[in-house]
């Protein structure tokens, strides 16, 4: 039952390693209390990103953390948010089974739920790479099944809603795609939609 081993490696690296790390031990790196406590916190009390506060972010990022800095004070919930996004990862790999086959899914799957610098670095430093690793891995997903403008709607998410480093997987979907000018056309769109409200604004988003 390779599901439910996966499962189990999530539950002990995931849930038991941040019951550990951060409920016993009480480890908290610095970038999650520094970045994305601080920013969800600021966005409550009504702060703009790049303007009152500085985000080295895409502009969505200090809004997703606002989610779970409403939840109440202190770090976890944002590991309980970035762990629901890992968990993402591996359903939405799990989900394309019947494109590409069960096994390469479940291999695929297995491989990210163990692979010590996906879990590690979440739960040890709190690191927001889980969430790009959905938008990704939701993108190709779409991408797979041949709704590339719904890949590109994901991608320009993932975009703004997580490091601007993102955008260097955005040229492999366009080489790609098979109509190539409505796939970058669709994806200008989307950034320029996302975007544009903090431009209108006067928002340097062009100086995180």
């Amino acid at each position: 039952r390779p599901r439910l081993w996966i499962g189990v490696a999530f539950v002990a690296t995931r849930l038991l390693f941040l019951f550990l790390i951060v409920g016993a031990l009480g480890h908290v790196s610095l970038d999650l209390s520094t970045y994305f406590e601080a920013q969800g916190s600021a966005i409550l009390r009504g702060d703009l990103p790049y303007r009152d506060f500085d985000c080295s972010y895409g502009p969505l990022v200090p809004y997703l953390m606002a989610l779970p800095a409403s939840l109440g004070s202190g770090v976890m919930p944002y590991f309980v948010f970035f762990v629901l996004a890992d968990l993402g990862v591996i359903v939405t790999l799990l989900a394309a089974a019947r494109d590409i086959g069960r096994a390469t899914t479940v291999r695929a799957a297995w491989l990210y739920a163990v692979a010590p610098i996906t879990w590690y670095f979440l739960v040890r430093y709190g690191q927001d790479e889980a969430l790009a690793a959905f938008f990704l891995t939701a993108a190709w997903l779409c991408f797979r099944r041949g709704r590339e403008t719904a890949a590109a709607l994901v991608l320009a998410l993932g975009f703004a809603a997580t490091k601007f480093t993102f955008g260097i997987f955005l040229p492999p979907f366009f080489f790609a795609a098979r109509h190539r000018l409505r796939f970058g056309s669709s994806l200008a769109l989307f950034l320029g939609f996302l975007f544009l409200p903090f431009l209108i604004a006067g928002i340097p988003v062009w100086a995180p």
